[in-house]
């Protein structure tokens, strides 16, 4: 929604993410007021003044920038990056399963969280899970590695059965263990 114009100028057709700096630079955009070779189809995440249950709002059409304006963006959209899709699996190697969503700051834009299915196998009691941005090691262009967590209490072992990652639900059903365990050999 622009200011300016008091309405709806575009809809946002896909994120531009920095893989770098696993940031949602800019929005590709489509709508009434985007006409290719007039005005741009790209709005830079650093135009948006305010996201609302309405949309986002800025300031006017002329916000929205073309591909090859401007020369950092097209740098990031040359990368053609994707994050959903993407596999993901722990630093020794174990397969985590694939990016099907993520979940960014609205005030930042950094990506803070993603949303990994599991394999149907692996995954029978916990389809998804969800992955904090510091537990990020390293990404290229394939895959993403995450740190393999520490267990820390005897129920989270039991709850994930060595996966290193809790669940993102509490089960009503189940009293929680209070006694954690720190310092311990997990052999033991």
């Amino acid at each position: 929604m622009s200011l300016r114009d008091g309405g709806r100028v575009a809809d946002v057709v896909s994120p531009v993410i920095d893989p770098e700096g696993l940031r949602v630079v800019a929005l590709m955009v489509d709508g009434p007021t985007v006409v290719m070779g007039e005005t741009g189809d790209v709005l830079q995440t650093s135009d948006v003044r305010e996201i609302s249950n309405l949309g986002m709002i800025v300031d006017s059409p002329d916000d929205f920038v073309a591909k090859g304006d401007v020369a950092k963006l097209d740098k990031v959209l040359g990368f053609d990056f994707r994050l959903i899709g993407m596999k993901v699996e722990t630093k020794k190697g174990k397969k985590l399963g694939k990016v099907i969503d993520y979940i960014v700051d609205s005030g930042t834009f950094n990506v803070v969280q993603i949303v990994v299915r599991r394999p149907v196998f692996s995954g029978i009691n916990d389809h998804e899970l969800v992955i904090s941005r510091g537990d990020i090691v390293e990404m290229d262009d394939y895959k993403i590695v995450v740190k393999d967590a520490t267990v820390k209490s005897k129920a989270v072992q039991e709850a994930t059965a060595g996966e290193g990652f809790t669940q993102n639900f509490v089960n009503p059903f189940r009293k929680p263990e209070t006694e954690q365990v720190h310092n311990r050999n997990p052999d033991e």
